[in-house]
């Protein structure tokens, strides 16, 4: 048996047709109000209807609403509290008596006056009204002691961002001073928004035995730095310095020696260049230097890793002439040779002048 199709009706806004008991269009999506015809052949219809006509964006938008009103009512609340609580006591009063108008009226207002001097005496701005000691004090000892007084007296106080004890209206509290300049800040904070602030300059001087421990000191470091550096001179010289030598012999003796020599010769000398490079640039910089210093010695060192990379070149150079006899090959030879001599020179001035600065012997 056929099924009777469903009724249709055309929907009020876009006219398109659609199903007689659709809550919304599927074309344009709008919600259908029940007609009285609806709400007669199906009583259930109507409560239905209305809940799905109630669409989810509304509810949500409502629910967003309230909760903003709640969380705005509780910040309101707590933070004007006395306003609001006596405010609460009078509608409470306006519920549950049966007063006359003007009395509740009267009540009303001594109570709203009430919650007001509450609130303002307690978000009264704070006041710091004596500090000792004094500014721009000088002193010797590696302590001292800060008191003043301040307005309320349950106010919190800070020093230097640190809360301290308070008693009636005052406090007493060490701070510790690093030599020199010491700007002691104190704080005082009350309510949601009022603070108060004051700033005391101390500057410690050393005593004459805390000036000799700190030369001391300072001696001790420097010959440190002295011993460091020393060696680190030492291995910048040594490192190279057998390389070198058998570069030099190689050099003077082109003309002198067989080719199978020279070109064997060549090949170990790449390969410590190569070697020596790489050394440089992971020797350690001593600690304890000044960061000019540390930046200079750096500096040398890069010179001096591309002084003996350029070496290698240089020997590859060589090799090339001695298999081809390409005299173009014999001049990069000499000019890379010469470029690292530069770079040699650079460095080492580099070295040498932060060698200079501690007074070390240098060769």
């Amino acid at each position: 048996m056929n099924e009777k199709p469903e009724a249709t009706i055309r929907c009020p806004y876009c006219a398109e047709e659609i199903q007689a008991t659709a809550i919304k269009c599927k074309h344009c999506h709008s919600d259908l109000k029940p007609t009285a015809k609806d709400v007669t052949a199906n009583p259930t219809f109507s409560t239905t209807k209305k809940k799905a006509a109630f669409g989810s964006t509304d509810w949500a938008l409502k629910f967003v609403l309230k909760f903003l009103g709640v969380v705005l009512g509780l910040v309101l609340f707590f933070t004007l509290w006395p306003i609001p609580f006596f405010l609460l006591i009078a509608f409470i009063i306006w519920k549950k008596t049966s007063l006359s108008k003007s009395k509740l009226v009267g009540i009303t207002a001594i109570l709203f006056i009430a919650g007001c001097i509450i609130f303002s005496s307690s978000n009264k701005n704070p006041v710091i009204t004596s500090i000792n000691p004094s500014d721009a004090q000088s002193i010797q000892v590696p302590t001292i002691i800060i008191s003043g007084t301040f307005e309320p007296k349950n106010a919190t106080v800070k020093i230097n961002g640190t809360k301290i004890p308070t008693e009636n209206g005052s406090f007493t509290q060490d701070v510790n001073l690093a030599e020199g300049l010491n700007n002691v800040v104190i704080t005082a904070s009350h309510g949601l928004f009022g603070k108060d602030t004051k700033e005391v300059a101390i500057r410690r001087a050393l005593t004459a035995d805390e000036q000799a421990q700190k030369a001391a000191a300072e001696e001790q470091r420097k010959q440190s730095v002295k011993d460091a550096l020393q060696n680190f001179y030492d291995q910048v010289m040594e490192i190279p310095k057998q390389s070198d030598e058998d570069y030099q012999t190689l050099v003077d003796n082109l003309d002198k020696t067989y080719v199978s020599t020279s070109y064997m010769n060549a090949g170990i000398l790449k390969d410590n260049f190569g070697s020596i490079s790489y050394k440089f640039h992971s020797l350690n910089i001593p600690d304890g230097l000044l960061a000019d210093e540390k930046s200079k010695l750096s500096d040398g060192l890069s010179d001096l890793a591309v002084a003996y990379s350029t070496k290698k070149s240089a020997m590859e150079n060589f090799q090339n002439y001695l298999n081809t006899q390409d005299l173009a090959e014999l001049q990069k030879f000499k000019d890379n040779g010469q470029l690292s001599s530069s770079f040699v020179i650079s460095g080492i001035a580099k070295i040498l002048e932060v060698m200079n600065t501690y007074g070390l012997e240098t060769r």
